[in-house]
C-alpha cells in the first residue's frame, strides 16, 4: 500500500478542495453559495425582526466561545470598545468622517 496523492486547489487564498485540479467549479461553487446565503438574508422570516445579526451558512451565526476556527461569531467581534476604537481607525486612516 503505497501513498496516493489526492488533488487538491486552494481557492481564495483559504478553501482547499479537494479532489479537483481546476479551481473553476470549486469558484463556481462557492459563488453559489454566497448568492444562496445573501438570498436566504433578504426573505428569511427569521430575519423580518431582527437587525445586525451575522448570518453564516444561511442561518443565524452562533457565537463562537473558544475563538478558533472559522465558524460563528468570536467575542471581540461584537464588543462596543473595539468597533469604536476601529471606527476612528478608519475615519483617521481615509481622512473621512461618517455621522
Amino acid at each position: 500500500m503505497g501513498v496516493t496523492r489526492i488533488p487538491a486547489v486552494v481557492v481564495d487564498r483559504r478553501y482547499v478542495v479537494y479532489g479537483e485540479t481546476d479551481k473553476r467549479r470549486p469558484l463556481e461553487r462557492i459563488e453559489e453559495h454566497r448568492r444562496a446565503e445573501n438570498l436566504w438574508c433578504v426573505i428569511s422570516a427569521m430575519l423580518a425582526t431582527l437587525g445586525g445579526v451575522y448570518c453564516e451558512d444561511c442561518n443565524i451565526a452562533t457565537f463562537n466561545e473558544s475563538e478558533k476556527g472559522r465558524n460563528g461569531v468570536v467575542t471581540w467581534e461584537v464588543d462596543a470598545e473595539y468597533a469604536e476604537r476601529h471606527w476612528r481607525l478608519s475615519e483617521l486612516w481615509t481622512s473621512m468622517t461618517v455621522s
